[in-house]
């Protein structure tokens, strides 16, 4: 496995609603494993122990939602192209075999390799709690019962917030069993408990890399006839041993105070501790379309570029941040919209001249990046 860099298998980037495999991250490090929400669990861990040629087949099943219904074609995905079409060069991908990958997990079969990768995820942090970002997360855990693993663990960070809500609405034999366990009774029951992390605290997620936790705004929402912010966060990753700084972000609009907080943060982190801005991963849920009004906390090409211009004071042009894009909504139109959003922010990019400090790419289901 790869020592140098940290590797992000983007499990699921999908915005919905037809492509179900939504936001979940899956960050390796060496041989240490967490994750950052959880749309997307176990589901697509077994996928990355197929072989390339089998795993590229049907790597970009979105594509295949804009194909023309025509003949064959909706049997013939340009994989190969459109997997260059969204990434740019600056972007490695990782490609996973026998001896980086699969090896390394215990099993005979993908389920087994499976669920000894799932039991090396101890930490899941979430960025807020809606369902796009917690559902396999959450219809993951009882794998963790009675599988025969001795010394099984799962912490789920989050906000306050997020942290009651899950347990509140999800966890609470209601909507869901509270599979809750924070004493384990015996070496064969799984500890799963929740941790709080709150704004702008650091901490060591595996050896190697720190995490900090800052607070996004997510549109609002009316809560018993009063008008709440809706609150998300951004994950700062801290690679200590190459002194690369990734930004890690869940739903969010800009606002006025806590994307501030966020660029001072950033800053602070360049300035004083030396780190190297490698990566911000944000959402555009959303093309730039005159009919629509309301984005619901999201963006959109255009809100995007004007959160990057406020970015780009901070940063230098000697190595260009890796921009990624996830969260794209399928829309119920003839293009495919990762395509105009890839057009409509590349456009705007260069009108802002934000081109010099960014490369533009698009991240797809399936496909392992070296950050």
């Amino acid at each position: 496995m790869s020592g140098k860099k940290l590797i992000l298998h983007a499990l699921g980037t999908s915005g919905g609603p037809v492509d179900t495999k939504t936001q979940g991250f899956l960050f390796q490090f060496d041989n240490n494993f967490f994750m950052i929400d959880g749309g997307t669990g176990l589901s697509a861990i077994a996928e990355l122990f197929k072989k390339q040629s089998l795993k590229e087949s049907k790597i970009d099943n979105i594509s295949y939602l804009y194909s023309d219904f025509s003949g064959n074609n909706e049997e013939i995905i340009a994989v190969k192209s459109s997997i260059s079409k969204f990434t740019s060069e600056n972007l490695s991908i990782f490609e996973l075999n026998e001896s980086n990958f699969s090896s390394n997990f215990k099993g005979k079969n993908v389920i087994e390799k499976s669920m000894d990768l799932y039991s090396k995820i101890q930490k899941n942090f979430v960025t807020h709690p809606h369902f796009d970002h917690i559902s396999e997360l959450i219809i993951n855990l009882p794998v963790l019962y009675g599988t025969g693993y001795a010394n099984l663990k799962k912490t789920i960070y989050g906000s306050s917030i997020c942290n009651q809500y899950i347990q509140e609405h999800v966890l609470n034999d209601k909507t869901w069993p509270n599979l809750v366990n924070e004493t384990a009774s015996s070496m064969y029951s799984p500890e799963i408990k929740f941790g709080e992390i709150h704004t702008n605290q650091q901490l060591e997620v595996i050896p190697g890399i720190d995490i900090i936790r800052m607070n996004l705004n997510h549109g609002e929402c009316q809560i018993e006839n009063k008008t709440c912010i809706v609150q998300s966060s951004c994950y700062i990753l801290l690679d200590k041993r190459n002194k690369h700084l990734h930004l890690i972000f869940g739903d969010c609009e800009w606002d006025e105070v806590n994307f501030p907080l966020l660029i001072g943060k950033t800053h602070d982190l360049i300035k004083n501790s030396k780190y190297k801005l490698k990566t911000m991963l944000i959402e555009c849920s959303s093309i730039n379309d005159e009919k629509v009004t309301e984005l619901y906390g999201h963006m959109n090409p255009n809100m995007l570029c004007k959160t990057l211009d406020e970015f780009a004071h901070i940063l230098d042009k000697e190595e260009k941040v890796n921009l990624c894009i996830s969260h794209i909504k399928q829309t119920i139109t003839l293009e495919d919209p990762r395509q105009v959003i890839l057009h409509q922010m590349k456009d705007t990019m260069k009108k802002k001249n934000l081109n010099v400090y960014f490369e533009l790419s698009v991240l797809i289901n399936g496909l392992s990046y070296q950050l």
